[in-house]
């Protein structure tokens, strides 16, 4: 799993900029590792080629979306039918948009097959995939999960919300207060979501 941000621009942060250097990339390498697993995919720039080629099921449909766009290089994709019948087809029978990473057969493909189909990992992309350069809301957002896991992790009590001491009593915080994906955190990288998920 890749650093999404780097520890000089989190101490730009005065929430973050007591925080030794090794505990505070241990947090954004954690809070990089929390922003992948809400946008089911990866970030950093990486080809899928090979033996690492990205495997997807078909569903009959004559489009699919990659895993991890944009799209940077595209090379072809394999495609293998119920009875074992497969076909290498190359980039250019193909439309693609390469932001959203949707790739379409053509309408006069030259290719035995004009849609992918109905199968188990019976689909490889061969592409690059990600970003060279990783976008600034989702390095933000990186660096604002950092902060409430520093902050939580500084509390004595970080579960504790409130507590009193005459005929004694306290109130425990609310999970939902802790979670380190908050709505604004969920805002930020909502442009960047694949796929949905359980969040």
């Amino acid at each position: 799993m890749a650093l999404l941000t780097t520890v000089v621009r989190a101490k730009r942060h005065a929430a973050l900029a007591g925080a030794e250097a090794t505990h505070l990339t241990n947090l954004l390498t954690t809070a990089s590792d929390i922003v992948e697993a809400y946008c089911h995919r990866v970030f950093t720039s990486t080809a899928y080629t090979g033996a690492t080629v990205e495997l997807q099921d078909g569903d009959g449909g004559d489009w699919i979306f990659v895993k991890n766009p944009p799209i940077t290089a595209f090379t072809s994709i394999v495609v293998e039918d119920a009875y074992g019948d497969s076909e290498t087809i190359l980039a250019a029978e193909f439309n693609r948009d390469n932001n959203t990473g949707r790739i379409q057969f053509k309408v006069d493909a030259d290719s035995d097959f004009s849609y992918f189909p109905t199968g188990i990992q019976n689909i490889d992309i061969d592409y690059t995939g990600g970003y060279a350069a990783i976008p600034d809301q989702v390095q933000d957002a990186v660096i604002l999960i950092a902060m409430n896991l520093y902050a939580a992790g500084s509390s004595a009590n970080p579960g504790l919300k409130s507590e009193k001491l005459g005929e004694y009593s306290y109130t425990r915080m609310d999970t939902a207060a802790m979670d380190p994906l908050t709505p604004a955190v969920k805002v930020m990288l909502g442009t960047y979501r694949i796929f949905g998920g359980d969040y």
